[in-house]
């Protein structure tokens, strides 16, 4: 969380505004299959502003590593396209295709730059881990497992309908 505080002198007395920005965020996986794509989900809450908007950007970044003491210990790998801030609320990463990366780990950063008097503010960052896979099973020996096991259970299957239609 951030704060900026403005002083205002009057007669006898000091008032204190105090501006704050905190940004929380949301991953929409944290186990991601290679090739799939991964967004992030940022909410900018502020106060005291009054009726003043915050402006500004929340930049998305990807590092490769984990998290130590809320930070990236890997390299940048990705800076997604910036997302404009209009008003306090909820903003959405571009998503991030994760073809031709390794498996491993990876985290999201994500920061806003601040704007109309608010200060920046930066999520804490997020791990996520990125697995070779498919959604569809795999057999053993790619095609040929396939046509093996086609191959053995197909007769398999045959010989025991025509055993029920006998029975019947």
């Amino acid at each position: 969380m951030a704060i900026l505080a403005i002083l205002a002198f009057s007669m006898n007395s000091v008032t204190v505004f105090a501006w704050h920005s905190t940004l929380t965020t949301n991953l929409s996986s944290t186990t991601v299959i290679i090739g799939d794509s991964i967004y992030d989900t940022a909410t900018l809450t502020v106060s005291n502003g009054g009726n003043v908007q915050p402006s500004g950007y929340i930049i998305f970044s990807i590092y490769s590593g984990t998290c130590s003491n809320g930070k990236p210990t890997g390299m940048l790998i990705a800076t997604l396209p910036p997302v404009k801030v209009t008003k306090a609320g909820s903003y959405q990463s571009s998503a991030w295709n994760t073809a031709n990366q390794q498996p491993g780990n990876y985290v999201f950063v994500v920061k806003y730059t601040g704007g109309n008097g608010y200060p920046g503010a930066t999520a804490a960052c997020e791990p996520f881990v990125l697995v070779k896979g498919s959604s569809v099973p795999e057999f053993p020996f790619g095609s040929i497992g396939f046509g093996l096991l086609f191959a053995i259970t197909l007769p398999i299957l045959m010989v025991l309908r025509k055993k029920s239609l006998a029975v019947n």
